[in-house]
């Protein structure tokens, strides 16, 4: 009798752990159409149709990538070392991208580039928690600019820019007037020379640009233009990354998972003022 309850038991806990591999199994299958993942899987399959024609070398393949909601569910792709709590799950995306999943985890709060189990990572929240914040709808086609812009992020670490000194941010002159037209009359130079196709003139407006610039940084310690300059440089080429796709619209490269096409981004080419 000893031996039929011991072998009960083990029976029993046998199958408590098949259980719960086969509802996990279950559990992943019936989130493997979860929109984070899919969104995620459309970057990366768009990322390889436009191959170096949006930046040289720059490939969503390469770099770690998090897609999570708040407080709940994640998934990582790419990652070399994946932290505790992330199990490896096959997909039908399995043959081409590493794919691990949690349940939950409260390891992620913005969107970023930021280490993860010391990897660097572009890390963004699920498309529902940006229209909760907002407020709107957030379009597929705009959540998948914002993964590109934040993987430009984690590609930027490759040039070793400068640090930030975000401090900085709450003494900008946000609410100047002088500062604010001056930097507007920049981006209107900028955009003037960007149109045309006389180099003479481009030089010329390039000479107007560096002359208003100067002007208005006149007003600022070398503190404040180190900020400035360095977040144009770093955010000013992830915005340009996310407007670029608004060219490969007009090639109207169709993304391999569905018949979703690039749209115009809702944020502004990033203009530092």
């Amino acid at each position: 009798m000893k031996n039929e309850r011991c072998f009960l038991m083990l029976m029993l806990a046998v199958s408590v752990n098949l259980l719960f591999a086969v509802n996990l199994c279950f559990s992943f299958q019936d989130k493997k159409d979860n929109k984070m993942l899919y969104q995620a899987i459309e970057a990366l399959k768009l990322s390889e149709e436009i191959g170096d024609r949006l930046w040289p070398g720059y490939k969503l393949k390469e770099i770690p990538i998090a897609i999570y909601s708040p407080g709940g569910e994640a998934f990582l792709i790419n990652h070399p070392s994946p932290p505790s709590g992330f199990e490896e799950v096959e997909t039908s995306y399995s043959d081409e991208y590493k794919i691990y999943y949690t349940e939950k985890t409260n390891m992620f709060d913005a969107a970023t580039a930021t280490m993860v189990n010391g990897v660097l990572t572009a890390v963004i929240p699920c498309q529902k928690h940006f229209e909760k914040l907002s407020g709107k709808i957030k379009p597929t086609e705009e959540q998948i600019g914002t993964i590109f812009h934040e993987a430009f992020h984690v590609f930027q670490d490759n040039w070793k820019f400068p640090p930030i000194n975000y401090i900085m941010f709450n003494k900008y002159p946000v609410f100047s007037a002088i500062n604010n037209t001056l930097g507007n009359l920049e981006g209107k130079i900028l955009a003037k020379a960007l149109l045309e196709s006389d180099i003479s003139v481009v030089k010329s407006l390039a000479r107007k640009f560096l002359a208003v610039r100067n002007e208005r940084q006149s007003k600022f310690d070398r503190d404040m233009i180190n900020y400035e300059n360095g977040i144009e440089l770093l955010e000013g080429l992830a915005f340009y990354i996310h407007k670029m796709l608004n060219k490969f619209k007009e090639e109207s490269i169709p993304l391999t998972l569905s018949l979703i096409h690039i749209s115009e981004p809702t944020r502004p080419l990033y203009i530092s003022y």
